[in-house]
Formats: structure tokens, sequence, C-alpha cells
């Protein structure tokens, strides 16, 4: 689960402004419906939507200059080496991720698999 738990939660720290939120702010921003619960539904739309930001040339492509700065490298999402990233790369990275981070397979992340996961990232990252 490490290295999966970096990237995503990597992804999550958009800018640095995302980066000082606390573990309750991230996880509300998933929360898009408020229920308490992550799902999958809900988080796919952020990453998306992630994904266009980082594009800032609007090709359909994420490079290693549009992608720089994250907490992980390009090619830990790049699943067919050609370097650069695509949408379909990118937030299919992330749903696996969701996968195993919900420890109980629920189809939700609850606040407490969201701790642990960012609390696994930190002790990973040191």
């Amino acid at each position: 689960m490490g290295k999966l738990l970096l990237i995503w939660l990597g992804a999550v720290t958009l800018a640095t402004a995302v980066q000082a939120q606390t573990v309750e702010e991230r996880f509300r921003r998933l929360d898009s419906n408020g229920d308490g619960l992550i799902a999958w539904a809900e988080a796919e739309p952020t990453r998306a939507a992630e994904f266009n930001q980082m594009d800032r040339n609007r090709d359909s492509y994420v490079t290693s200059d549009e992608f720089a700065g994250r907490a992980m490298s390009l090619g830990s999402y790049d699943a067919d080496g050609d370097g650069r990233l695509t949408l379909s790369e990118y937030v299919g990275r992330h749903r696996a991720m969701f996968a195993s981070f919900d420890e109980d397979r629920d189809g939700h992340i609850s606040p407490s698999e969201f701790a642990a996961a960012q609390q696994a990232a930190r002790g990973a990252s040191k």
C-alpha cells in the first residue's frame, strides 16, 4: 500500500494551499455529497479536474514539465511508459489507490480509512 498511498496522497496536495489543509479538510473536499464517506464516484471528478489543471497547454497529455513539483514522479502514473500522462492513466492509478485504501471493501473510504492512509503516507515519506 505504501507506494500507491504516496502517489494518491501526493495528488491530493495539488497546491501549497491544499498541502496546508488538515486531514479533515482534505476528506471534506473529496466527500462532495457530505455523507461522511468518499465513494469513487465522488473522487473521480476531483481527479479529472486535477488532471485538467495540470494540462496547461490543453493537449490532453501531462508532460514532466507540467507534472513538476508533485510528490511522486510522472512515471508513477505513466502506465504505458511513453513519458506523458493521459487522463485515463491518471484516473486509473487513482482508482487502484482508492481500492487499496478501502480496507473493508465496502466501496467507500471512511474518515478512519482516510486518516490511516494519511498517517501511512507521512510515515513513508520520512
